[in-house]
């Protein structure tokens, strides 16, 4: 029930993107260990990490650091973007170069299928 509601809001499809395969084949040990960067309507960026959602919003400053930190020295640990729909698409790729830069190996969007 956890893992479903845990990937509820990631979307029905993880594009490839740097992952391996669609977000539906990895384990529950994986999802569980994967690092969500949620990117709001404002733009604002927060983290979730194994399915729990921090508080505050990250700043773009720090968000390399956090998600680094987050991945614990293993930079095969799964990052997926995910946004609001309303999201300006520069937001979204600002933020994935910001972590490609930073070394972030393994990094997905979430996307999701059917009618905006």
């Amino acid at each position: 029930q956890c893992m479903e509601r845990t990937l509820q809001p990631l979307g029905e499809v993880v594009a490839e993107i740097g992952m391996h395969k669609p977000l539906s084949a990895y384990t529950r040990a994986e999802v569980l260990t994967l690092i969500e960067v949620v990117v709001g309507k404002d733009a604002d960026v927060r983290l979730r990490l194994d399915g729990k959602a921090e508080g505050a919003p990250v700043a773009l400053a720090a968000l390399a650091a956090r998600v680094l930190e987050a991945q614990g020295g293993n930079a095969q640990t799964p990052v997926v973007i995910s946004a609001d729909k309303n999201v300006k698409y520069e937001a979204v790729v600002k933020v994935m170069d910001l972590l490609q830069r930073a070394g972030v190996q393994r990094v997905g969007l979430s996307v999701k299928n059917g009618a905006s």
